[in-house]
């Protein structure tokens, strides 16, 4: 997800920098596991350990599935059962986001977790559960009860099991400069990591620049290149992103030993990144 020009204007600088948001899907937590009435080994069916929500609709509690799970059960190699929702390697914590659905009705619902149990080291067994609250509040601001995309949408009413329901967590991680004051007054810029709803994280100091373009096409299909905003202007949707260009990653290095190059006398020399990735096809269609 382009960000154009909606992070701050370093020194310097006659612009302002871009952030950029890249989303994808956890494959390390066997969430998928934990996902109501589905079919067993040989037709069986296992027993039902739907997604159950509270009277509100915003506190869901997960259910481990029997044991051997059903063939549905989609796990990580090397894991005979899934992983407990709250175990202290890859466990669902505050500030996850998980995407739930769609159900029956064709309705999905993007939270963020604000209550989590305790982080264990017990394992998960048949009937294990796990409940997580999903309160107004959140720092991603994704949770609004009332509003009409709320998470009752998905809840029973005065709440209950939902069979079949599927939730996932996915990782939303954005990249973005900000401006850091230490005690003296000095400002220095940071590139910052940001997943999900927890505290971003610096990465890299004296970011002087941070820039992309998308190659994209139109709905026409005509191409368009090294556009800032990935074509939202012009109503482009992102799916039809094809190539992401860090136009400009520019970092200052302080210098040491002799200096004898403009950017060296005065202590410090810039050193830019340019390169690009492919995007995902994510509007592919089979045609056949």
């Amino acid at each position: 997800m382009p960000g154009y020009q909606l992070g701050i204007t370093p020194a310097g600088s006659a612009t302002k920098s871009d952030l950029i948001t890249v989303v994808y899907s956890d494959t390390t937590l066997a969430l998928n596991c934990y996902a109501g009435s589905v079919a067993g080994a040989g037709g069986a069916t296992a027993a039902n350990n739907g997604i159950t929500f509270n009277a509100t609709g915003n506190v869901v509690t997960f259910t481990a599935p029997v044991s051997p799970p059903p063939s549905s059960c989609v796990m990580p190699p090397g894991i005979a059962y899934p992983q407990a929702l709250n175990n202290t390697v890859n466990g669902l914590q505050a500030g996850d986001v998980l995407l739930f659905g769609p159900n029956a009705s064709g309705v999905a619902y993007v939270g963020e977790i604000t209550t989590a149990p305790a982080a264990s080291g017990a394992a998960a067994t048949p009937g294990s559960q796990y409940a997580y609250t999903f309160a107004n509040g959140d720092t991603l601001n994704l949770n609004q009860a009332g509003a009409a995309n709320n998470m009752t949408k998905l809840a029973p009413a005065g709440g209950g099991q939902v069979a079949s329901l599927q939730a996932n967590r996915i990782y939303i991680i954005t990249y973005y400069l900000a401006n850091w004051v230490d005690a003296g007054g000095n400002t220095t810029i940071i590139l910052y990591r940001q997943v999900n709803g927890q505290p971003a994280v610096p990465l890299v100091d004296n970011i002087a620049n941070l820039q992309f373009t998308y190659d994209t096409y139109d709905a026409s299909g005509d191409l368009l290149n090294q556009t800032g905003d990935g074509g939202e202007s012009l109503g482009v949707s992102p799916n039809l992103i094809r190539k992401v260009n860090i136009a400009h990653l520019t970092i200052h290095g302080q210098v040491y030993g002799t200096k004898s190059s403009l950017m060296a006398t005065q202590g410090f020399q810039s050193f830019d990144v340019q390169t690009s990735i492919s995007a995902r096809n994510a509007s592919f269609n089979n045609r056949y």
